[in-house]
């Protein structure tokens, strides 16, 4: 799926306060495609706690 422009959904609006990985994110340039945020894991979400 591809999403152009999602406005305050995008990442800078993100919040994983319920538990909700971000998706990796992707600059099509023309004909190029470059993974620009890769997809968020349980462990990246935990990184933030004293757990």
């Amino acid at each position: 799926m591809v999403v152009c422009d999602a406005g305050a959904c995008c990442h800078a609006m993100s919040s994983n306060y319920n538990l909700k990985m971000s998706p990796p994110e992707y600059l099509v340039d023309g004909d190029r495609l470059t993974c620009i945020r890769k997809v968020e894991t349980l462990e990246d979400y935990l990184r933030v706690f004293d757990v």
